[in-house]
């Protein structure tokens, strides 16, 4: 039996989730917590086979042999590709139907990686140049959580401790992030993301 830990802010979702879960074979929920950092201290404790996204980075480097999937509302370039990089096991839209969900979780459990069909696409459009025109794209993994903090509103010190970073490093990558975009701040930051 494999264990699952599901970690999302939404209640409503997680309760959908767990009905969902319970129903496929072989898998149980382990438990369910709203935040990532409750999720990486339940990894740490009790090691479920798989979690819920910072997570993944600190996951990871606890080299505990736990798989990571996204469940995510973040779809389009270059969020998916990030994940790929920093190295996630699955990453599927909350869109999808649930057979694939079951289908991505037994190739997972079993070592394999899986990407939804309408990610893998839009992969494969980027991969063939049609989505180059993405600034984004240009970004690291670490540009990528930074930007996305800033854009949520959060403090150079919030984000700082939150990725286990200076607020001196936070902003050097805050500059980064203003330079390979070609903003001066979080106004026009925000206006190009949305």
């Amino acid at each position: 039996m494999t264990s699952i830990l599901l970690a999302d802010h939404h209640s409503l979702f997680r309760a959908g989730m767990v009905k969902l879960i319970d129903g496929i074979g072989g898998f149980t929920l382990a438990a369910e917590v709203d935040a990532g950092g409750a999720a990486v201290e339940y990894v740490a404790q009790y090691t479920p086979d798989m979690s819920g996204f910072e997570v993944l980075r600190r996951i990871q480097q606890m080299h505990l042999g736990t798989r990571v999937v996204a469940l995510t509302n973040w779809t389009t370039q270059p969020m998916p590709l990030h994940a790929m990089r920093a190295g996630i096991d699955g990453y599927l839209g909350k869109d999808i139907e649930p057979q694939e969900f079951e289908k991505a979780l037994y190739k997972i459990r079993f070592g394999r990686r899986y990407i939804s069909e309408a990610i893998a696409h839009d992969l494969a459009r980027f991969a063939y140049g049609d989505l180059s025109d993405n600034p984004f794209q240009l970004l690291s993994v670490r540009e990528v959580q930074v930007m996305l903090m800033v854009l949520g509103c959060k403090s150079p010190n919030v984000i700082a401790d939150s990725l286990n970073l200076s607020a001196k490093t936070v902003n050097s990558y805050r500059y980064r992030v203003f330079e390979k975009l070609g903003v001066k701040s979080d106004v026009p930051l925000t206006l190009l993301a949305v």
